[in-house]
């Protein structure tokens, strides 16, 4: 009982004891409790900053392995395709340069830049390779021999890009554009290597290498051309398609025939009925590259540059030759040195000496050489002769060890053969090395001079086409050279069958080949269609023949109809696809009627007017556009290909 009692106060003196030492002793530890609870209480927020945190970096990671790359293999795309663009100017300037004399330029963009990030991170900017590769030789086999042409350049553009690795390579070959992709080629522009009886050689000077992300200025300057026209003629040229592309790309040239096309090499032989050409259009980039670059690696290790008949404003220039008797053996060659400081040959060879067509053996050696008044023979002419095809033969060995041009002025060189040479019939290549070690390769035909001629008259057309009794119209042409370029100072005659008169009879083609006359028709020229015949002064060049209609003087044209203008557009309209014909029609007629092979005729009598008709899809749809009339017609027709696609804008056109 005395136990029971004890254990309430055992009990309050424990409790009070304890109040007692926390009075004493747990204010600070209080303090603490409440300092804890609040640590608590930031826990939340600080969590919530580290997932925050978390999700950004995750984000941003995702961005950066995800988006960034897709961002950049875009850009790498655009840009292999605007270089795909760049590669096609690139070689039109090359062979526009030789044609049109325009002074075409073209740039290649190497490499690109990507997009600015703010946070993200770009990879180093995309760079490219542009450089030229020497394939080899183009090889000509002729009747009486071969030879070779050196320079006949590929390039090729190689990138670098970060995510799109299979990009593969643009080239340029024998006037031909293609993307070379590791499974296959993509044409990237037609070739003009081949074109009826011709075949177009561009060499180019000098090597290009260059590489970086900015773009690469590309000017061309065109030296002059040379035409060789053999027999029984194959050429040999290198090549980087694979066997069997160069003859699907030809299978339209039916003058030459594809007799090998193996892995890297293409042989065609001519089997036309005309003559055919061989055009040399050496082309050198002369602005395009720094003038460190322009003498690297061109030509022969050892003697500096090789340029092929140099045209450029410092340069020693072929400006004639003249084969002087075909019976002595000798050529007359002229080269004007257009820098104001002399230059000089201190050696010299020939590469090669054709005779076309072969009549007989053509020379084999240069028993003597004179320049001007100087004679450079037994004495100072080493070994008396030079061997074609032989090493350079110097010209030291007596007081004249060197042949000087003067700047400014032109320098005729003589070399004699020792057989006969052909006026016409022949043709050579001689090479000099300068006094600089630089080396220029020029080409003589046998035409007899080695500057353009006058070759063909072209563009001829009467304007206006209908005109009235003491009305005038102008007749006009352009004169054009073996080059294909605007030839000046060419005489050309104008003659006619009716019975008005020319202001002039005769015109001198100017700066730009072009030539005209006014002609004023007379009372006789009434009702009828007056053709104007063009005669150049140089007999090898073809008339040509322009015509135009009188009207009887009362506002109603006569003579045949014809169309002016006939053109053709096809378009897609709620899932059908038609044809828009538009004409405009000179002369008399009754009728245009326009129909195609399963349609019945649409007729109109305006003398300009517009039909349009349902084609549909398939192959080998034919629309024919038809004018008649009381004094004849004029038919023209073209072909509607597969979906619709109109072959030909130019209609071939057969009178009635």
């Amino acid at each position: 009982m005395t136990r029971i009692k004890l254990l309430p106060l055992l009990c309050g003196y424990i409790t009070h004891h304890n109040l007692q030492e926390a009075r004493r002793f747990n204010v600070s530890n209080i303090s603490m409790r409440i300092t804890f609870r609040e640590d608590q209480r930031g826990v939340s927020a600080l969590v919530g900053a580290v997932l925050l945190l978390g999700i950004l970096v995750i984000v941003l990671s995702s961005y950066q392995a995800l988006i960034v790359p897709q961002q950049t293999a875009q850009t790498e795309v655009e840009h292999n395709q605007q270089v795909e663009n760049e590669m096609v100017d690139f070689r039109n300037a090359l062979y526009e340069a030789r044609l049109d004399d325009r002074n075409p330029t073209a740039s290649v963009t190497l490499g690109t830049r990507y997009q600015s990030r703010i946070i993200a991170i770009n990879p180093p900017p995309a760079t490219g390779t542009l450089q030229s590769i020497d394939p080899g030789n183009v090889t000509i086999n002729h009747d009486r021999g071969e030879f070779e042409l050196k320079n006949n350049l590929f390039f090729e553009y190689t990138p670098s890009y970060s995510e799109y690795r299979d990009a593969g390579t643009i080239r340029y070959e024998n006037t031909l554009v293609y993307h070379d992709f590791s499974s296959s080629n993509v044409e990237l522009s037609g070739q003009r290597l081949v074109d009826g009886n011709t075949v177009r050689l561009i060499q180019h000077e000098p090597l290009l290498d260059k590489n970086g992300v900015d773009s690469v200025t590309y000017e061309p300057t065109p030296n002059q051309s040379r035409i060789f026209r053999p027999n029984n003629v194959n050429i040999t040229l290198p090549t980087s398609l694979g066997p069997g592309e160069w003859s699907a790309l030809l299978d339209d040239e039916n003058e030459w025939e594809v007799i090998d096309d193996t892995e890297g090499e293409l042989t065609l032989n001519y089997t036309g009925d005309d003559q055919p050409e061989i055009i040399y259009s050496p082309v050198e980039d002369q602005e395009g590259l720094p003038p460190d670059d322009r003498d690297e690696d061109n030509g022969d290790e050892d003697n500096g540059p090789t340029t092929i008949n140099p045209a450029g404003p410092d340069d020693v220039r072929l400006v004639g030759a003249e084969f002087l008797s075909d019976q002595s053996g000798e050529v007359r060659v002229s080269f004007r040195n257009f820098a104001s400081d002399d230059a000089a040959f201190e050696q010299g060879r020939l590469p090669f000496y054709i005779r076309s067509p072969a009549q007989s053996d053509p020379p084999t050696q240069v028993t003597e050489v004179r320049v001007d008044n100087t004679l450079y023979d037994d004495e100072d002419f080493v070994d008396e002769h030079w061997t074609v095809r032989e090493d350079f033969q110097s010209l030291s060995g007596g007081e004249n060890d060197l042949i000087v041009l003067p700047g400014e002025e032109t320098t005729d060189i003589t070399f004699g053969f020792d057989d006969r040479t052909d006026s016409g019939q022949d043709f050579f290549s001689i090479e000099w090395q300068f006094e600089t070690s630089q080396r220029s390769t020029y080409f003589i035909d046998g035409d007899g001079d080695g500057s353009p001629f006058a070759a063909e008259i072209t563009d001829e057309q009467a304007e206006p086409e209908t005109i009235s009794p003491g009305e005038e119209t102008t007749i006009s042409a352009v004169v054009r050279d073996q080059f294909g370029d605007r030839f000046e100072g060419e005489e050309v005659t104008f003659t006619s069958d009716g019975e008005g008169e020319f202001a002039e009879g005769q015109a001198t083609s100017d700066e730009d080949g072009e030539v005209s006359d006014v002609y004023t028709a007379d009372e006789g020229d009434a009702d009828e269609e007056v053709t104007v015949t063009l005669s150049a002064e140089t007999p090898d060049v073809d008339d040509v023949t322009v015509t135009f209609d009188v009207d009887d003087g009362n506002g109603e044209e006569n003579g045949a109809a014809s169309f002016e203008m006939l053109s053709a557009e096809e378009f897609q309209e709620t899932g059908n696809r038609f044809v828009t014909f538009d004409w405009d029609v000179s002369g008399t007629f009754d009728e245009v009627s326009v129909e195609t092979d399963t349609d019945g005729p649409e007729t109109s009598t305006e003398r300009d007017g517009s039909e349009t008709l349902e084609t549909g899809s398939g192959s080998g749809r034919e629309i024919s556009a038809t004018v008649t009339g009381p004094d004849g017609g004029e038919t023209c027709t073209a072909t509607i290909g597969n979906n619709a696609n109109i072959d030909k804008n130019d209609f071939n056109c057969n009178s009635n």
